[in-house]
């Protein structure tokens, strides 16, 4: 099987599309609770937004730096969080910055580094919890070959096919998007995304409390 490497004449696409379908996920889950079909929505989400963690800590020349501003992002973002969506969990960047210490704990063969990122993802409410740990680390190192890549999320969704559903499944298509080559470029922040992530929570908590109103 060849690989089908994503350049990043991609990543502005792909942070628009990750945007777009985060915030409709969001306002459906806000303000139509009851109606499955936003949890679609989030399985096209989730696999762009991990695809992305993984590219940035490819591309990123300073990796503390990079964790440091996942760090500040996460925290702005927790309280709506929790508000929004009435969970103590927490947000999806926490998932994500515990990913990319996992990633370099991989890279460095730091074993107590990685069973301790594991145990974390296990025992810590993370949004998507030890799958979402998982998940980008699995792009990090594998996005560019395929046949590991599409062994990696068969695996990875046969083992929590119990605890998330049949419907994690969908996260395929999402997947996929990564790998179109667009003849169209979006020039975008990467950073965008996450001082979005807390201000749309903002946003659309205010919207409920006003139409709740």
């Amino acid at each position: 099987m060849n690989s089908c490497k994503n350049t990043t004449s991609n990543t502005g696409f792909l942070i628009f599309i990750g945007i777009l379908t985060m915030t409709i996920e969001h306002i459906g889950l806000i303000f139509f609770p009851d109606q499955k079909v936003w949890q679609v929505i989030d399985k096209l989400a989730f696999p762009i937004l991990a695809f992305l963690i993984a590219e940035g800590m490819q591309q990123t020349s300073n990796v503390k730096q990079y964790q440091k501003r996942l760090l500040v992002f996460a925290l702005l973002a927790q309280l709506p969080f929790m508000w929004a969506f009435n969970t103590t969990e927490l947000n999806i960047l926490f998932t994500f910055l515990l990913s990319t210490s996992l990633m370099i704990a991989v890279r460095n063969r730091n074993w107590v580094v990685i069973i301790l990122c594991i145990s974390l993802g296990i025992f810590i409410p993370l949004n998507y919890g030890l799958y979402g740990v998982l998940f980008p680390l699995m792009l990090y190192f594998w996005k560019n070959d395929d046949d590991k890549l599409v062994s990696g999320f068969i695996l990875l969704n046969t083992a929590y096919t119990h605890e998330l559903g049949f419907i994690q499944w969908l996260s395929i298509v999402g997947l996929v998007l990564c790998y179109f080559q667009y003849s169209f470029r979006f020039q975008v922040n990467r950073w965008l995304f996450y001082g979005y992530y807390p201000i749309h929570l903002l946003l659309l908590l205010v919207m409920e409390r006003v139409f709740e109103g």
